[in-house]
């Protein structure tokens, strides 16, 4: 079972994910909000984090030690 620390870096890590969809999405001229995460994973050392923005457009992203690592929406690489 996963302890109650793991639950707290999956919610911050999918805060960062989040926060870094809106701002990206804000420098392209677009006022999106992240609508829902649907999936949190361990990937390695970091997470990956799947959402959609309330526009529908899906997302994923990659936080490692509370850092933003990437983030692609849909097909289309964004940051690295």
């Amino acid at each position: 079972s996963r302890g109650l620390g793991d639950v707290y870096k999956r919610q911050d890590a999918a805060n960062v994910c989040a926060d870094g969809a809106e701002a990206f999405s804000s420098r392209r001229g677009i006022d999106a909000r992240v609508d829902d995460i649907d999936y949190i994973d361990r990937d390695g050392e970091g997470y990956r984090i799947e959402g959609r923005l309330e526009s529908g457009q899906g997302f994923n992203c990659g936080v490692r030690n509370n850092e933003l690592t990437y983030i692609q929406f849909e097909d289309r690489v964004a940051f690295r």
